[in-house]
């Protein structure tokens, strides 16, 4: 007998709805400058028909912070091992391009947690933080048969220190556009160049390695 695939429910596909728009309107505007009524505008609701669905604002809110800075499964594996044999500058570059990547499949949810982390919440602070630790390790593992683990945390808070000041200075630019952005080639290029000057990869390859 064949299996049966599952069918999503209409009532989840609606609270996806919710939430997606949701983020969109936190990240543009703010969390305290949006209301139940633009989120349910936004998605063709009305205002008793959203509260079906989700009972408050703040759940809402709560959800969204509990979903966001999570680091896509399988990324570590495939893309960390399609760099071995190349040489530390393109595996810098091939670094960047995957941080990149994800920040242009994910720029509403980052507005919105910087807002929420601006505003004070701990929740979204403590989500950052893991977040931060799991790209860390992420980032490690492209370096991790060729530098030390002092040298590997130096390059890798560097790099993104560089990539957090490129994705503000995009998104402030460029707005909803900044994903396309980020996408191009043309601007892959340019930051390609500008990375290499600021974060000269060379420098923590050449240095003096602590004998075992």
């Amino acid at each position: 007998m064949p299996l049966m695939k599952a069918v999503p429910r209409r009532g989840d596909d609606t609270r996806g709805s919710i939430l997606r728009a949701a983020l969109d309107l936190f990240g543009d505007r703010g969390y305290e400058c949006t209301t139940v009524r633009n989120i349910a505008e936004r998605c063709g609701l009305t205002d008793a028909a959203l509260y079906y669905y989700v009972p408050t604002q703040q759940e809402i809110l709560e959800t969204l912070i509990s979903d966001q800075w999570r680091l896509p499964p399988g990324m570590i594996g495939d893309q960390v091992a399609a760099t071995r044999n190349l040489p530390p500058r393109e595996r810098m570059l091939a670094l960047l391009d995957a941080a990149l990547d994800e920040l242009a499949a994910t720029g509403a949810a980052l507005r919105f947690m910087r807002r929420c982390v601006v505003a004070g919440s701990l929740e979204a602070r403590s989500h950052r933080r893991r977040q931060w630790r799991a790209w860390e390790q992420f980032a490690s593992g492209f370096f991790d048969d060729a530098l030390t683990s002092g040298q590997r945390r130096l390059l890798v808070d560097s790099l993104f220190t560089f990539i957090q000041g490129l994705s503000f200075s995009a998104w402030m630019e460029h707005g909803a556009r900044a994903s396309v952005v980020l996408r191009s080639q043309r601007f892959r290029d340019r930051v390609h160049d500008l990375v290499l000057i600021a974060v000269p990869v060379a420098a923590f390859f050449n240095a003096e390695r602590p004998s075992a």
